[in-house]
């Protein structure tokens, strides 16, 4: 399996890198947009959201157009977990040992219990919502943690696959949100919590049918 996802990784970083800035900012302007018309979006108001690193979708876009929500963006406080550290646009970041920004710790960090949505960046989700990040697994363990939380996987249209590699401890999305579409997960109960919050994409989700036919335009790795 850990094979597997590191073939997967590999792939997926050379993908990404090779969207050229102009068209992943376009790209990332048509997903901020997207995002901002779904229902999860307008009615959260605790978000944590992240600061875009090397390639990944930019959401800053987003963070601007509503100052009127409670923002706040991953902090790495041990070699295996982050915080929710509060963030307005423009407010002051620091650099970590792996180069991604940061805000500091001068703000309480967010309970995680009552975050409304997370916008979680990976290299790669499949249409049930399974998810493959940079194998450290901070996302895994920090979402454990926020079973009321809705949780959308934020990635380019290239990054979703047929199949993402799936383990035990790998936390499913509820929802996939890209530059082309958005779309609910069709995970098994065990990775969707019961206290999970109820809020729906504006378009219906999808029969359960209709996934076999939108897979076979995925990619397999």
């Amino acid at each position: 399996m850990q094979n597997e996802k590191a073939e997967i990784r590999a792939k997926l970083i050379e993908l990404r890198q090779a969207i050229g800035a102009p068209e992943r900012e376009e790209k990332s302007r048509a997903l901020c947009h997207r995002l901002s018309q779904l229902e999860a979006f307008q009615k959260a108001q605790r978000i944590l959201a992240y600061y875009p690193h090397k390639a990944e979708a930019n959401l800053l876009p987003l963070i601007e157009a509503h100052p009127e929500k409670t923002w706040f963006l991953p902090r790495l406080v041990s070699g295996a977990e982050f915080v929710a550290i509060p963030w307005v646009r423009g407010g002051e970041l620091e650099q970590n040992s792996y180069g991604l920004w940061e805000p500091p710790l001068k703000n309480l960090p967010a309970d995680p219990l009552l975050l409304d949505l997370i916008l979680v960046p990976g290299l790669a989700f499949d249409e049930q919502g399974h998810r493959l990040g940079m194998g450290k697994g901070y996302y895994d363990r920090y979402l454990k943690k926020t079973p009321a939380a809705f949780k959308i996987g934020i990635a380019f249209a290239e990054q979703i696959l047929a199949r993402v590699p799936q383990e035990p401890y790998d936390v499913a999305m509820d929802a996939v949100a890209t530059d082309e579409e958005a779309f609910f997960c069709h995970a098994p109960a065990l990775s969707l919590p019961s206290t999970r919050s109820p809020w729906p994409l504006i378009q219906p989700p999808l029969p359960k049918s209709e996934p076999k036919r939108l897979s076979s335009k995925r990619k397999e790795w």
